[in-house]
């Protein structure tokens, strides 16, 4: 049975800081945290990929790309897949990277359980 889609499309976490990493030294960056649930997924994309859903209204394909997602069935080789194929140019490098939160938490172990 295919992984569901998800029920609603979920915001960033957080604005994207006005410089990207390593653009300047010195620049400081706000840590920030979130939990996720079941199935949730964390991506990660460079800007090869936000650049092919870039327009006028969306200089940095931000909306796009979250339009895009919500789109995909929520499964982490799909997500991939997906953003990976988007576009007919294809003259920058594209990176994405997706962690997914496993279907069903494990039951944990007893500590002390099978340590002698």
């Amino acid at each position: 049975m295919p992984p569901a889609a998800p029920t609603a499309p979920v915001p960033p976490a957080a604005p994207a800081p006005a410089l990207p990493l390593g653009i300047l030294l010195g620049e400081s960056y706000g840590q920030i945290s979130t939990v996720l649930s079941l199935q949730d997924a964390l991506v990660l994309a460079t800007d090869g990929i936000t650049d092919r859903l870039a327009t006028t209204e969306d200089p940095l394909g931000e909306r796009g790309l979250l339009d895009h997602l919500g789109a995909v069935p929520a499964s982490a080789p799909q997500i991939c897949d997906a953003l990976l194929a988007l576009g007919d140019s294809h003259d920058q490098d594209a990176t994405v990277v997706v962690v997914q939160m496993p279907a069903r938490q494990r039951k944990a172990t007893p500590s002390g359980q099978g340590q002698r």
